[in-house]
């Protein structure tokens, strides 16, 4: 599993100014979001195999980063299709 992580300030302000989606504008919704940071990113991050940091990328670039790790024959060890 790859888990996509910014630090929480680059969260917010990814949510408080994106214009194709309404949540997380409201002060109770950042405080959800805060509360989703501290609680769900943990179990998220014990599961994760591989971390992008996705603070200072661009999306080709984190594309980029996501076709390199495919490329890796590590990567697919234990990987089943469905």
């Amino acid at each position: 599993m790859v888990l996509f992580v910014a630090p929480t300030p680059v969260i917010l302000e990814r949510v408080r100014t994106r214009t194709n989606n309404p949540y997380g504008k409201t002060a109770a919704e950042q405080r959800e979001i805060l509360d989703y940071i501290a609680t769900v990113e943990p179990l998220l991050r014990r599961g994760a195999d591989v971390e992008i940091n996705t603070a200072d990328l661009s999306a080709r670039d984190v594309a980029d980063q996501l076709v390199t790790l495919a490329q890796r024959p590590s990567f697919h060890q234990g990987v089943t299709a469905s």
